[in-house]
């Protein structure tokens, strides 16, 4: 509420009532009374009105009714306009997969998965050699950037078909004859449980991971149909997927699989599980095992191969939309490119199901249409407006209230390593910061819009900015920032003039009187 009074007197919140209304009447008594002075003296002599208007405009002055009963009410009210660049923000945009060392777009998370398989990582019993992932894990970090991969134990039946080591096939692990693992074999499933328990001791945690894709079914390990796929309930098969999945987010239980020479025998397991890292569930086709992740833990992303394409589009809506609906808020949502692929019915998917993520694949992509694809692909968080008060003293409280909203698709995910703080800050007329003050608002909770042609909500956020007693006078700028608390780096928001430090110009301040 705004109120326009004659008298440069603060009105605090806790003003009675009829004191308020007596303030204002009071007011507008006297500036009824100058007005006839004007008028009265005007036809008199013609140089008195000027004085008499600059009189009025001059005390004149503009107060807002506050929450707290102890701020002055002499506030400003700044809007500011967003911006519709790519933003390269940690844990969301474009993935390279092709050229690392030259990615199109700018990239924040690295990706790798026919770097690594089972058989170079795990090449004796007990022995295991972490060195590649290492490797490109260390070389991303270098890069300032994150990383993600999954470990292949079966490439595409024409790619060269399992990657099982040998020494898991001499204990009774069976290939079929498509080249594929038989995933119901009990020394196939134990001997999984075992190296991935391995992989989940070195890398649960690791900060510098964004997530690990949950792996060991289907071609690429993208949990795609095979012949030995079935959906009926306890099924070899349906016992195995469920195992398979257990390993990688926890759980135990007792279930029946094969052993080489195909005799069913019973197999009882408890797997920890990724606790900590982001892990995400591919989705190919098979809506069952997709639905039994979500069942079990609703922080679990999902991935799906073939953005781009229609027919793709319409089974992955019709099958795990609702899946997607009911986890996007708590975890990523991630895309790879169809060959190929026709960005005209991309963008709508991105849209509706809120992706973070899109990575490449076989086929060229214009660069320009590729970056206008993904500018709202994730999170991104754009100042809308600031309320505070401009001229204070030493030791007093400014009194900032922002509003702030998420224009992108998608949340941020703390367990990616989008773990975001709030910063407010005065800059001295040398760009350096003379105070600072954290927020304690969770990024994590701005919501983008639900749907497609809805609205994101505002995010209010007030401050109460206490002011050294010691600050020298003069003029201040205020300005906003959001730091990756991983990185200590500030990130991008959809705002314009970016300072050299990350930050963004809010207005200024003035600091007035003796400092204390």
């Amino acid at each position: 509420m705004e109120i326009t009074t004659l008298t440069s007197e603060a009105i605090y919140y806790n003003t009675p009532y009829w004191k308020l209304l007596l303030k204002v009447s009071i007011s507008a008594t006297f500036l009824l009374f100058l007005l006839w002075m004007t008028n009265f003296f005007s036809k008199t002599t013609t140089n008195c009105c000027p004085a008499a208007q600059t009189l009025t405009s001059t005390i004149t002055t503009s107060f807002v009714l506050h929450e707290s009963p102890l701020i002055p009410a002499n506030q400003i009210t700044l809007t500011f306009a967003a911006t519709t660049d790519y933003l390269a923000n940690p844990g969301i945009g474009w993935q390279e997969t092709k050229d690392f060392a030259h990615p199109q777009l700018p990239e924040t998370v690295s990706y790798r998965r026919r770097q690594y398989n089972w058989a170079l990582l795990n090449p004796k019993p007990g022995v295991f050699d972490w060195s590649p992932i290492d490797e490109d894990l260390q070389e991303a970090v270098a890069q300032g950037r994150q990383f993600s991969f999954r470990v292949y134990n079966m490439s595409g039946e024409s790619y060269g078909g399992h990657q099982l080591p040998q020494w898991v096939v001499e204990q009774g692990a069976v290939i079929l004859a498509s080249g594929e693992p038989y995933y119901s074999n009990c020394v196939y499933q134990k001997t999984w449980s075992e190296f991935v328990e391995q992989m989940r001791q070195r890398y649960d945690g690791n900060p510098d991971l964004a997530w690990i894709d949950i792996s060991g079914y289907g071609n690429f390990n993208e949990w795609s149909w095979h012949e030995q796929t079935t959906v009926t309930e306890n099924t070899l098969d349906t016992q195995a997927r469920k195992h398979l999945v257990d390993i990688f987010i926890g759980g135990s239980g007792t279930i029946e699989c094969a052993n080489s020479q195909n005799i069913t025998q019973t197999l009882t397991y408890t797997a920890t599980g990724f606790q900590q890292t982001q892990l995400v569930m591919p989705y190919a086709g098979i809506r069952q095992s997709t639905r039994y992740v979500a069942s079990r833990r609703a922080d679990i992303g999902i991935r799906h191969d073939c953005l781009g394409s229609l027919n793709h589009t319409d089974d992955l809506l019709l099958k795990i939309g609702d899946v997607i609906e009911s986890t996007w808020r708590r975890a990523p949502i991630i895309y790879e490119f169809c060959s190929n692929p026709d960005l005209s019915v991309a963008l709508p998917v991105l849209k509706s199901t809120h992706a973070s993520i899109v990575h490449d694949n076989i086929g060229d992509f214009d660069t320009a249409e590729l970056r206008d694809l993904l500018r709202f692909v994730g999170y991104r968080y754009t100042l809308k407006q600031a309320t505070y008060t401009p001229n204070l003293a030493p030791g007093s409280t400014i009194e900032l209230s922002t509003q702030w909203v998420n224009s992108g698709y998608a949340p941020a995910y703390p367990r990616m390593g989008e773990d975001f703080e709030l910063s407010f800050l005065l800059v001295d007329s040398n760009n350096n910061v003379a105070q600072e003050w954290q927020s304690s608002a969770d990024l994590s909770l701005w919501m983008p819009a639900a749907t497609i042609t809805g609205t994101a909500p505002i995010n209010l956020v007030k401050q109460s900015l206490e002011l050294d007693r010691r600050l020298a006078t003069g003029t201040y700028e205020l300005k906003a920032a959001v730091i990756d608390r991983r990185s200590n780096k500030a990130i991008y928001l959809a705002n314009e003039r970016r300072d050299l430090s990350g930050r963004y110009p809010i207005g200024t301040v003035t600091i007035v009187g003796a400092s204390q």
